[in-house]
């Protein structure tokens, strides 16, 4: 309302001033240099995107182009002479975009060049044709003020220009993909995660930036050659040059060009750091390396694997746990665990886990055993048979992780030292929680915590003032200790874990 008013104002104060001229001079011909009535306005605004990829600031879904509210575009008017007099910007509402400055149509106006994004800071001398405005934004530091729209405008409607918005630029992008099987025998293809990327045109060094999983960047080059052109990156340490397989590639403003980024390194079996997923539409598992740099559609994380076993492994797992080595499969032929990408609760509020413990559960004290499913079943029956009053170690961890994996559990000590350290967990460190949270962060999970971490597994000690201690690995340093929980149960939060 306050900009429609100051257009009001400045309406009526023209109207006014018109009026102590004459009729004639008030409505000379449109084609002469006389200012009329009429504001610049813009009556649409459209966007033909990159031929292959987005890389704009603006959304492009095919149909309609939606920028963000204030967003600002420009218009250089340009005269008879072909020379640009005004540098006008008009600013997005979310509705419309609004003539900032209330500049008038005038027939002086030959032409205009739109641009966007709109910038005051343009020169002494206002450009007068895409050429030299080009020369301006291929300076720009990053890919958002560089990515220059431009549409000539010809035809004005009593000041009303209709927009169709083209980029001003080629775009380069690189980027690299692997296949992997799925559990049932899907190929899934998955973009690597790549870093040190470059690449160079003659004696010109480019760095692209990272948009949406690929590296891009702005180029004002007519073409690209074998002799000329090549491009670098290293995935998982290890580094690649290439250049183009045809001799010659003709580059074209508004068209994007995509390198692909080969590697030779051949993915084989499951490993810490690799992507437990599942499919949104039917019962299938694909396990993604820990390359990946982002979770195909179709797919949702569920954890990341810290920890790997082989069959005979497993079945000897499986027997600790009660398990059924038949009911899992595994992920073609190799089996795991899993860490959730959330914490769960503490332990409960009960007071009789010292009878429980002590009475039913075999090796419930043994620190080198990896029994936390089995413990943390046999706590679940003991609340479901009112032997203890509650158990909240996975609170928020109720649905199913996949029809070949476990549910959720505690871990045991031994799982949790493996999960921390990493390796086989014997060794104090807190590398493995270093490599897991970087993987979390690429998933949107929750860091593994610094501080103490509580496992299932207690211990009954000889000192009557220690007796029943429960332990925990220090997730800062790795380290391992211990403290009775007597009539209270352990405060700090549980991380659950799986098995496949």
């Amino acid at each position: 309302m306050k900009r429609l008013f100051s257009h009001i104002k400045l309406t009526t104060l023209s109207l006014l001033l018109f009026s102590a001229c004459s009729q004639d001079d008030v409505m000379k011909d449109k084609t002469s240099d006389a200012v009329t009535e009429d504001f610049l306005r813009i009556g649409s605004v459209s966007v033909t995107d990159f031929v292959s990829e987005n890389g704009s600031r603006a959304t492009n879904d095919g149909i309609t182009v939606t920028f963000a509210n204030d967003d600002r575009l420009g218009v250089l008017l340009i005269d008879e002479t072909g020379e640009a007099f005004t540098n006008a910007p008009f600013r997005y509402d979310g509705n419309q975009w609004n003539n900032e400055n209330s500049v008038f149509y005038s027939g002086n106006i030959a032409s205009a060049i739109a641009y966007f994004p709109y910038t005051a800071d343009i020169g002494n001398t206002l450009p007068s044709s895409i050429d030299e405005l080009k020369k301006i934004f291929i300076h720009k530091e990053t890919f958002a003020e560089k990515d220059l729209l431009v549409s000539e405008i010809s035809e004005f409607d009593d000041g009303l220009m209709r927009i169709d918005f083209t980029h001003a630029f080629s775009m380069i992008s690189f980027s690299a993909e692997n296949t992997v099987k799925s559990a049932n025998n899907n190929d899934v293809t998955y973009l690597l995660g790549l870093s040190n990327v470059s690449f160079s045109i003659g004696d010109i060094s480019y760095t692209p930036e990272l948009m949406n999983n690929r590296y891009v960047c702005l180029v004002d080059e007519e073409s690209l050659s074998q002799n000329d052109f090549r491009y670098f990156y290293t995935v998982n340490d290890e580094s690649y040059a290439k250049t183009i397989a045809t001799e010659n590639i003709i580059l074209e403003a508004n068209k994007s060009y995509s390198f692909p980024c080969p590697v030779t390194q051949e993915t084989s079996g499951i490993a810490s750091g690799d992507f437990y997923c599942i499919s949104s539409a039917d019962d299938d598992v694909v396990i993604l390396p820990g390359t990946a740099a982002v979770i195909p559609d179709g797919w949702t994380c569920k954890g990341i694997v810290f920890y790997t076993m082989d069959s005979s492994a497993f079945s000897t797992y499986a027997s600790t746990n009660e398990l059924t080595a038949d009911d899992y499969p595994g992920y073609n032929g190799n089996h795991g665990l899993v860490v959730s990408l959330s914490d769960g609760g503490a332990l409960g509020t009960a007071e009789s886990f010292e009878k429980f413990l002590l009475t039913s559960v075999t090796d419930w004290d043994s620190k080198t055993v990896l029994n936390g499913y089995k413990m943390t079943k046999a706590m679940q029956e003991a609340v479901t048979n009112n032997t203890i009053q509650s158990f909240t170690a996975l609170n928020n961890h109720d649905e199913s992780v996949s029809s070949s994996a476990t549910s959720w559990f505690a871990p045991s000590f031994m799982e949790l030292a493996i999960l921390v350290r990493g390796d086989d967990g014997n060794t104090v460190s807190s590398n493995g929680r270093t490599r897991i949270n970087r993987q979390l962060q690429k998933v949107g999970g929750t860091d593994v915590a610094e501080g103490n971490i509580p496992s299932i597994t207690f211990e009954s000690q000889t000192s009557p003032q220690q007796q029943n201690v429960v332990w925990f690995v220090t997730g800062s340093s790795g380290d391992e200790y211990s403290y009775p929980f007597a009539d209270a149960v352990p405060g700090e939060t549980y991380r659950p874990i799986c098995a496949f």
